[in-house]
């Protein structure tokens, strides 16, 4: 069975969201213009050492009146700043967003204070870095800058090196190994240091598990995605969104009914059970209006989280214990009731009363809320997997939501739950 959005009420509503979409969206590039992919190319080296990265640039620039190396913001600011900035680029290259480690952040700062000291920023002889990935920046003439500016700075030019990759030949380059690392699907951890010593500046991004692995380049370095995907304008950053111009397009010209069944992007994933793909189609048109990319059926996350279902019925509470998932990379919504239902209307239920969370969260102050944490999980951007599970006993039912990856990650909220 493979639907999508099955009720003819839920198209409709569907339409209407698309159609205020593309109009907004026009009228932002007609003013901003499309964000561009730059064209690919440039030297490749054929061999190289795996993971470590280095971008000297020398003297820093002149940034005008001298700014006190810690003015305005914090180290805690900046590290959590640099991991934000670095899983919005990684969700552009289709890599799974890093999470924070304690560990990775205090080797970073170690290494970046290491390399500010010695005012020597590309021989990789920080001791401190472990065999994590390592990318560094480095400069002199410190007074220009703080540390919080200079780390932005060093995402940004480690970023610039996309447009010298070539993805017909995806292979290790010196030209691009910074930006390599910092999409690489294969690394799930990440720590940040940027220090200021003797009038030196040094930035270091650490990550676990390390890329730029020779012989893995085509699996962990994708291209973005396409320039014809619609994209919000927030910050002046453009962020990746589901429907392209002539999907949305094709669709607002189809009536009502069952065409429209053949007409979701991204409605791939088969459901073993009719409430599943009931609880898929709404997760999706919940979050098609926040904008953020539809999820797909995962069969082994469905398996589980029925598993997990059948674990809170005979346990008769929900309280995130099930031993069946992965709770370090599975993200899950429980909900339970007691009554009479048919699964597909429980499945319905279940994610109307998750998504009616929302009503509470503050988008002004976007952080984690146990009064919001289920819907922040269900319109999560990062996310691209669901699996659905339901169980009953007697008038006693469970539905488990089970997600991949997990959102709800620390320093992340603000480019995970665009108001709708």
């Amino acid at each position: 069975m493979k639907i999508c959005y099955g009720r003819a009420e839920m198209e409709h509503s569907m339409k209407i969201v698309l159609l205020i979409t593309l109009v907004s969206l026009l009228a932002q590039e007609l003013v901003h213009g499309t964000p561009q992919n730059k064209p690919v190319g440039g030297k490749r080296a054929g061999k190289g050492k795996a993971v470590k990265a280095v971008d000297n640039v020398g003297q820093c620039p002149k940034r005008g009146k001298a700014v006190p190396v810690n003015a305005n913001k914090s180290l805690n600011e900046t590290q959590d700043a640099a991991l934000a900035e670095i899983n919005k680029h990684r969700s552009e290259y289709e890599a799974p967003a890093l999470g924070p480690e304690t560990g990775l952040f205090s080797n970073a700062q170690k290494c970046a204070e290491y390399y500010a000291e010695r005012g020597i920023f590309g021989d990789n002889s920080c001791p401190y870095s472990n065999g994590a990935g390592e990318v560094v920046r480095g400069c002199k003439g410190a007074e220009q800058w703080n540390v919080f500016d200079y780390g932005k700075k060093a995402i940004e030019k480690w970023m610039d090196q996309a447009k010298d990759f070539d993805y017909s030949k995806p292979s290790f380059s010196d030209a691009t190994k910074c930006f390599t690392q910092l999409v690489w699907k294969g690394s799930k951890n990440f720590g940040f240091g940027c220090a200021c010593k003797k009038g030196n500046l040094a930035a270091v991004g650490l990550f676990e598990p390390a890329g730029n692995t020779l012989t893995d380049f085509v699996a962990n370095v994708v291209k973005p995605i396409n320039n014809n995907t619609l994209f919000n304008k927030v910050n002046g950053k453009y962020k990746e969104k589901l429907f392209t111009y002539s999907q949305i397009l094709a669709f607002l010209k189809e009536p009502d009914g069952d065409k429209h069944q053949q007409w979701n992007p991204r409605c791939f994933g088969e459901a073993k059970e009719v409430y599943q793909q009931e609880a898929l189609n709404l997760h999706n048109f919940y979050r098609a209006k926040h904008l953020t990319p539809a999820v797909a059926l995962n069969a082994s996350l469905n398996a589980l989280a029925i598993q997990c279902a059948n674990y809170y019925v005979e346990k008769g509470i929900i309280d995130h214990s099930c031993p069946h998932k992965n709770a370090t990379i599975t993200g899950e919504n429980l909900f339970s009731s007691k009554g009479s239902w048919i699964a597909e209307d429980f499945a319905k239920i279940a994610v109307d009363t998750w998504y009616n969370e929302g009503n509470e969260y503050d988008y002004d102050k976007p952080v984690y809320s146990k009064k919001t944490g289920n819907f922040t999980q269900l319109v999560w951007a990062y996310t691209r997997e669901l699996g659905f599970g339901y169980s009953k006993s007697n008038d006693y039912y469970v539905a488990v939501a089970l997600y991949n990856p997990k959102g709800n990650a620390r320093g992340h909220f603000e480019n995970n739950g665009l108001s709708p």
